[in-house]
C-alpha cells in the first residue's frame, strides 16, 4: 500500500510540473500585422524560438523585423506551478503566463496600457494575438430603482491589435 501511495504522489507531483508539449519546441516565423484603430497598418517579419533550457525553464526568444531593423528579445519562460509560468525579461520584469487548451496567455499593464497576449498552438505552428487597451470609463456601482446593487464595471478602449501566423521552419 505504501508503494502505491508513494507512486501516486510521485506521478501527481510530476504532472503538476509537466513541461510544454514537445511540438512547442522549435523555430517559427511569419509576418506580424500591427493595426491601430486610426487605420494605420504595418507589417513586420516575426520569429519565435522556444527551446528547453532545463526541466522547468525554456529559452523563449522573439525577433521582430529583419536586417538593420531587427529587434531580438531573449526571455526565459519559467514553470511556476500547474498551469502557471513566468516570462522573465531578465531585467527585473516578470510577466505571469497561463497555459491551457494549447495556448499560453498573458495579461499585463505597462504605462497605463493593458496588453492581452496569446500564443495559440496550431498543427503547423502558432497563431499570435495581442490587443492593447486603455482604461476608458467606469459605470454602474449604484443601486437600481428597487434598491438592488448594480456592480461597478470598468470599460476599456482598444487602441491597437497585432496578429501573426507563425509556421515551423528550420533556423537560418
Amino acid at each position: 500500500m505504501k508503494l502505491i501511495s508513494s507512486l501516486f504522489f510521485t506521478v501527481i507531483s510530476l504532472m503538476s510540473f509537466a513541461q510544454l508539449p514537445s511540438d512547442w519546441m522549435g523555430h517559427f516565423e511569419g509576418e506580424l500585422t500591427s493595426v491601430n484603430l486610426a487605420g494605420k497598418t504595418a507589417n513586420f517579419h516575426m520569429e519565435l524560438d522556444i527551446e528547453l533550457n532545463s526541466d522547468s525553464t525554456y529559452n523563449f526568444t522573439l525577433t521582430y523585423g529583419q536586417d538593420e531593423q531587427q529587434q531580438k528579445r531573449s526571455y526565459l519562460l519559467k514553470k511556476a506551478d500547474q498551469n502557471h509560468y513566468t516570462l522573465d525579461e531578465q531585467n527585473g520584469i516578470e510577466l505571469d503566463m497561463n497555459f491551457g487548451n494549447n495556448r499560453l496567455v498573458s495579461v499585463f499593464e505597462v504605462q497605463g496600457n493593458f496588453l492581452h497576449v496569446s500564443y495559440i498552438k496550431t498543427k503547423k505552428g502558432f497563431k499570435y494575438e495581442l490587443s492593447s487597451s486603455k482604461k476608458a470609463k467606469k459605470t454602474g456601482g449604484e443601486k437600481d430603482a428597487n434598491g438592488n446593487e448594480i456592480p461597478a464595471v470598468q470599460s476599456y478602449n482598444t487602441l491597437s491589435f497585432q496578429y501573426a501566423t507563425l509556421k515551423k521552419t528550420k533556423k537560418k
